[in-house]
């Protein structure tokens, strides 16, 4: 590293703590550019912007050795000079290379060091919950040598989020202190928080009980608050004592007082029963039979021989109890299979389901492993097995519409407008002909038209998705918003009518306040009107679906406003492996919200009434509406984390058209881009320092009369780019060629509908995972402040325009997905640029968090969050790209409390409204062109792989051993991710009749036919080898009769028998019988979510877990699958149906590994 700090001062020795410095590097070899960090010396304090704590000094280069060979120089552990290079350990042992520096004469071996507020020092007080705590906790060491100098030993850790208080610090490396106490109590019998001695982990929590929570005391801390732990199942004891992070009281806290309490390491004092050296402790019950035993760590036989006789209890494991101390998090607990046995009473008065193995051999053992909480089960991870919870990189579909981006197609302008002293903050407004915004009379009802662009993302794995519609409402009245979405799937090359494929209807209640308020209306895509089909497939079955036209209006009569911000589109399920995710960089604008540079206007047209149906909006592309009626698009791409400079990108363009003149001429189409980078000067005109690629061209196809159909045009932008510094690439579209088409009757017209980016990713493993972004151009964005769009056109630039001395005002709402992790801050960039010679170009922002069912701020509300500034003294007198660069935290988004995965899952943050304006005193104008925003570290890269959890599913599932289930490579952590699968096949061939009102057959397993096979109650079905779980159902059926009845409303019934045909009664037969309802086509499809083609079957998975007797069951299992006729008229049936299930792991599998 090379050393750049004026408090260096004389020198510095060996053991010195730096950080790096942001944006810094020396280069070290001029023969060959290379180039090394620039550090500075640590100071934990935000005031000195060096608190990225990087690594501790070993050595210092003074000069070259007399005759030096390759690399040869002389290093000093003293006096170590400015500007000099250094060698930086970031792992391993550093000792102080003189007397005072490094002095660790009184600490302890093993003590935690931190970085101090001395620059380059370090400190053992570094106590979070003191009176007068250090500004930030840095977590640098521990002491190997308590000496002076000492030795140290340097942690793996490096900050990476801030920065701006220290509940935001996060650390790479050993992992995330920023709201932890580390350190530790010294003996036994304290009776308050002491000095830090040794690693332990303690939180702080307001006690929620109505007594005193005393010393040694087993708590449950959730975002509720501290309750005393409780793992009885007795419903009246409060979910806040199951659910939690679970700990141990280091001091008595009264009632609604703040306590500390350890979460993990050495706790000396606990209150225990049972307890013996060696053993692991549990969380006690409030049911046991010996008496209350909540708060208290207990052994596992008080847990599972001694809390029968009223109510069940989870097994949630503590830690090791060493005779005197508690390990806490530390587990390691071997069991004999014969006595490992369900935590719950069985059906038959059992204390579980018996193994049969007896033998000290045979045993379970979880060592070393995480052990976490979800709703009502304790999971354990078990690391380095089939059973790990596993890292994987996600990917979402998701694509936007921004409000201003709606076009009003009654009103003929652009949707988003504000109210003076009621709804200021800009939205698409949709009015129903009774809100009266002005007192002026209520505007007629309008319609809002949109438009989505879609990738490989959507329809790779068959993807479910919904609109979102994020907006608010000024609750002018009780009752409902209720909106109608309807949709017009686009199909490249396929000749259409142009009409809407589906209409759908969804609504939020008012909470009649008289305050605004945040909704969030949903709509499945759905081609009925009971809104429970998903569009998995393309409407024709074949051709890929490109684009989605939406069109939004209100049918309700409240006169409360609705203005909306955003439009999303996305998949409700996420990806997790490489080989699905195609897109890996992308980008999308409907193409009637860019800017037509050759009129410095949108050029917007709708051809409903050529086409002569439903609404069909693009920009303009063809003179054959008038003579230069043609459009020269003009647009900008900014990157982000996910581009790959080495890929190349695509530009995917949709346009539509109508015309007989198809066949013979070809509609062509010219792309110039040129590359635009931060802080440079660019030229206005795209062509001079741009690039022109080869015309790309559609046939339209030839037709007698005027056909309407979808043109697409692909054309590659060869990489590798230049990715330093780059702020992002502009583009132009021209039509060249003949225009309009002459062959035939001739071109009726052609428009632009939509204009998208994508990058595909060729990489395994995904080098560049999935990271939260959104972004848009701003060439159609609303003033709020001047109430108009205020676009500015520079020749091939374009964007928001914020004058010099002027007053505008630029909303920007950033919707969060499931893309977005709730602790990551987000990075916003704004990219513009000036014409003329500026002091500089300071923006101001302003934020506020948009709550489900919230109070957003009105305009005047909102307060300055931050200015950022670029300086633009230095530069020419020419136009100049400038990139402005903030952070806004996750606590700032949380206002300042960062919450529990349940609280941002209950309390639905809808997202982050940011409010931009200019502040600087600057003579030029300068003109936002591009905003983003974006998390900094790349996804969440421990999200699951499983659509929702079967836990909680099913109400008894915790009377058997939940553990996880899946193979390594399938990324999961349920048996529902599992790659171990089974399918049965059900069928009938036809040759049976069954009567009509309610009549039945049993139909057959697939190899033998011919109607139910077996009489006198015997079973027709599956043997059931396995414990499973039932994922989906689907096939089809018919009326083989010549009166061909349809057999909507009839169903399949699935349950579970013995091999004489008896009943199943034994519990481990969960959520069955299941029944699947057939629709009017013949098809049936179930798979327990709201994707079931029927919406009233149920939405819970059946799980068949086999007893541990199965082996000497005199009787054992089958599934039966029974067909009832609900038409009223005697049918024939003929039909297949398959049956999917997954694995379902027992007991005997750990054995197995």
């Amino acid at each position: 590293c090379y050393l750049d700090d004026a408090a260096v001062g004389g020198g510095v020795d060996a053991g010195t703590l730096v950080s790096l410095e942001l944006n810094g590097a020396q280069e070290i070899d001029p023969t060959t550019n290379e180039v090394v960090p620039t550090v500075k010396l640590t100071q934990a304090t935000f005031a000195s912007d060096n608190y990225r704590f990087y690594g501790v000094i070993r050595a210092g280069r003074v000069g070259a050795a007399a005759n030096p060979g390759s690399n040869q120089f002389e290093y000093d552990t003293t006096s170590i000079q400015n500007q000099t290079f250094i060698q930086v350990s970031r792992a391993g042992s550093v000792t102080g290379g003189a007397v005072g520096t490094l002095n660790l004469s009184t600490t302890t071996k093993g003590q935690i060091l931190f970085a101090s507020a001395t620059a380059g020092g370090v400190t053992t007080d570094a106590d979070r919950f003191a009176d007068s705590p250090p500004e930030i906790m840095i977590p640098v060491g521990y002491v190997a040598e308590n000496a002076n100098p000492g030795t140290m030993v340097v942690m793996p850790n490096m900050a990476y989020t801030g920065p701006t208080d220290q509940n935001e610090i996060k650390f790479l490396g050993i992992g995330d202190f920023s709201v932890l106490r580390v350190g530790n109590v010294p003996t036994a019998g304290y009776t308050s928080i002491a000095a830090e001695e040794s690693p332990s982990i303690e939180v702080v929590g307001v006690n929620q009980e109505s007594v005193t929570i005393n010393q040694g005391t087993v708590v449950s801390i959730n975002s509720n608050g501290v309750y005393k732990a409780d793992s009885s199942l007795d419903p009246d004891v409060s979910v806040n004592r199951l659910d939690g992070i679970f700990g141990i009281a280091v001091e008595n806290v009264t009632a609604g007082s703040v306590g500390h309490f350890t979460i993990f390491g050495r706790v000396p004092n606990v209150l225990t029963t049972g307890a013996s050296a060696g053993l692991v402790l549990y969380v006690g019950s409030s049911t046991a039979d010996s008496g209350d035993l909540s708060g208290r760590a207990v052994r596992k036989t008080t847990i599972q021989l001694d809390s029968y006789s009223d109510y069940g209890n989870e097994m949630i494991p503590l830690g090791i109890w060493d005779g005197s101390e508690l390990m806490l998090g530390i587990i390691q607990d071997d069991g004999i299979l014969g006595t490992l046995e369900s935590s719950r009473k069985g059906s038959n008065g059992d204390f579980g389901k018996s193994t049969n193995q007896t033998t000290g051999n045979d045993v379970v053992s979880i060592n070393n492993a995480n052990v976490y909480k979800t709703s009502t089960t304790a999971l354990v991870d078990l690391p380095n097995t089939r059973s790990e919870n596993q890292p994987v990189a996600i990917s979402l579909f998701e694509a936007e519409i921004k409000g201003e981006d709606l076009y009003d197609v009654d009103n003929n302008r652009f949707g988003v407008i504000s109210y003076s002293g009621g709804m200021d903050v800009p939205g698409a407004a949709l009015f129903n002909g009774t809100w009266n915004p002005t007192g002026g009379g209520a505007p007629a009802a309008n319609v809002l038209y949109g438009t989505f662009q879609f990738d490989e993302r959507l329809f790779k794995t068959l993807t479910p998705t919904e609109v979102i519609v994020y907006g608010y409402t000024d609750d002018g009245s009780t009752g409902n918003v209720i909106l109608n979405l309807s949709g017009r799937f686009n199909v490249c090359n396929a000749a259409d009518i142009g009409v809407f494929d589906f209409t759908n209807s969804s609504s939020e209640n008012l909470n009649n306040t008289s305050t605004n308020d945040s909704l969030q209306i949903k709509f499945n895509l759905a081609d009925d009107s009971s809104g429970e089909k998903y569009y998995l497939l393309p409407p024709d079955g074949s051709d890929e679906i490109v684009s989605l036209d939406i069109t939004l209006e209100r049918t309700d009569a409240n006169a409360a406003g609705f203005l909306i911000d955003k439009v999303v589109l996305v998949g409700i399920t996420t990806y997790q492996f490489a080989e699905e995710l195609d897109t890996l960089f992308e980008y999308k604008k409907p193409a009637y919200a860019l800017i037509d540079s050759s009129s410095s206007n949108f050029n917007v047209v709708d051809d409903e009434a050529t086409v002569g149906n439903n609404e069909t909006l693009g920009i303009k592309m063809s003179d054959a509406y008038g003579a230069g009626a043609t459009s020269e698009i003009i647009g900008f791409l900014a990157i982000d984390n996910r581009f790959n400079s080495s890929n190349r990108l695509y530009l995917e363009i949709v346009g539509k058209y109508q015309g007989a003149a198809g066949g013979a001429q070809s509609i062509d189409l010219d792309v110039t881009y040129r590359l635009e980078y931060c802080n440079t000067e660019y030229n206005a005109d795209i062509t001079v320092g741009g690039t022109t690629l080869t015309t790309i061209s559609k046939t339209p196809a030839g037709a007698s009369s005027p056909n309407y159909e979808v043109l697409c045009f692909t054309a590659g932008i060869v990489g590798p780019f230049t990715t330093t510094n780059l702020a992002g690439i502009r583009y132009k579209i021209e039509r060249s060629g003949t225009n309009p088409l002459t062959n035939g009757a001739g071109e009726d017209f052609f428009q632009i509908s939509n204009v998208g980016f994508h990058q595909a990713s060729n990489q395994s493993p995904l080098e560049y995972p999935e990271v939260f972004e959104q972004q848009s151009e701003l060439c159609n964005s609303y003033d709020n402040n001047g109430r108009a769009y205020n676009d500015e056109v520079d020749t091939d630039f374009s964007g928001f325009l914020f004058s010099s001395g002027g007053s505008e005002e630029l909303y920007y709402f950033v919707s969060f997905d499931k893309r977005y992790d709730f602790r990551q801050d987000l990075e916003v960039d704004i990219i513009g640029y000036i014409t003329a010679a500026n002091d500089e170009i300071s923006l101001d922002v302003a934020i506020d968090s948009w709550y489900y069912d919230g109070t957003p701020l009105a305009d005047a509300g909102y307060s300055n969050f931050t200015t950022v500034t670029v300086d633009t003294s230095a530069y020419a007198a020419n136009n100049r790209v400038l990139c402005h660069q903030f952070r806004v935290p996750a606590s700032s988004i949380w206002g300042g409390t960062v919450p529990t995965w349940a609280d941002m899952n209950t309390s639905y943050v809808d997202g982050v409204m940011l409010k931009i304006t200019r502040s600087d005193a600057s003579a030029g104008k300068y003109v936002a062109n591009f905003i983003k925003a974006k998390t900094s570290t790349g996804s969440a890269t421990t999200k699951t792989s499983y659509i929702r959890d079967i836990n909680g599913e099913y109400t008894d599932h915790t009377k058997y051993l939940t553990e996880l289930f899946a193979q390594r490579q399938s990324g999961g952590s349920t048996f529902l991710a599992s790659v171990n699968r089974q399918s049965f096949v059900f069928g009938a061939d036809g040759s049976s009749s069954v009567a009509g009102g309610g009549g039945s057959l049993e139909l057959s397993p697939s190899g033998f036919m011919g109607g139910s096979g077996a009489g006198g109650g015997r079973f027709v079905g599956h043997f059931i080898p396995y414990s499973m779980a039932i994922t989906h159902v689907h096939g089809w059926g018919l009326d083989a009769s010549a009166n061909n009845y349809v057999l909507t409303g009839c169903t399949l019934t699935f349950t579970v028998k013995t091999l004489t045909g008896g009943a199943v009664t034994n519990d481990g037969v969960v959520n069955l019988p299941l029944t699947a309802t057939f629709q009017s086509d013949g098809s049936i499809l179930w798979n327990g979510t709201s994707m079931n083609f029927n919406g009233s079957d149920t939405t819970n998975i059946p799980v068949i877990y086999l007893p541990e007797d199965y082996r000497t069951l005199s009787q054992r299992w089958g599934l039966e699958c029974e067909f009832s006729n609900t038409t009223g008229n005697a049918i024939e049936l003929l039909s297949n149906i398959t049956v999917e299930v997954n694995l379902v792991p027992s007991t005997l599998d750990l054995l197995n590994g």
